[in-house]
């Protein structure tokens, strides 16, 4: 399986100076930014071994990525307002 993009402008490609700028001025941004990245890791290292263990784990990952994206999606939301 390919690598996972850490790139959040592939979710929100038409957001990518916002992005840029909230990351470099928003303290909560920039961390739940590189939350997202560190789960897209830890996903994408689960889902290349294979391992049926290990399903459980990457489940509850994936759920936590998705809560922060949805995080990340209302700041960039609400920055746009």
């Amino acid at each position: 399986m390919s690598k996972p993009s850490d790139d959040l402008e592939d979710d929100f490609p038409n957001q990518a100076d916002r992005i840029a700028r909230l990351t470099a001025n928003n303290p909560h941004f920039a961390r739940l930014l590189e939350k997202y990245r560190e789960l897209n890791h830890a996903i994408h290292a689960l889902d290349t071994h294979l391992d049926p263990k290990a399903q459980d784990e990457e489940e509850a990952l994936k759920m936590k990525r998705v809560q922060i994206k949805d995080a990340l999606a209302a700041i960039l939301a609400k920055e746009s307002a």
